[in-house]
């Protein structure tokens, strides 16, 4: 089972994949030079984390999330849902 949602973060558009078996995996859209906006544009991957990773989330009821995981660095991720789309 997978869940992809539509995020920006760092400012960035990207998409927040939630696997069954994986985890999290944070997709960022590679830049075109097409200034036509495209579906297909190919992404790379800017993080991916198991579900034991996970430390700490948190949210603050509106757009924000943040995750943060356990893996020597303590990063923090906050991500934005984009509800425009």
């Amino acid at each position: 089972m997978l869940l992809f949602l539509a995020v920006k973060w760092q400012g960035l558009d990207a998409r927040l994949t939630i696997h069954y078996d994986l985890g999290f995996t944070l997709h960022t859209a590679t830049p075109s030079d097409s200034q036509e906006p495209s579906t297909s544009n190919p992404s790379t991957v800017a993080w991916s984390f198991p579900y034991e990773k996970l430390r700490m989330t948190g949210d603050d009821g509106n757009r924000l999330l943040w995750l943060e995981f356990a893996d020597g660095s303590e990063q923090v991720s906050w991500l934005s849902f984009d509800t425009d789309r």
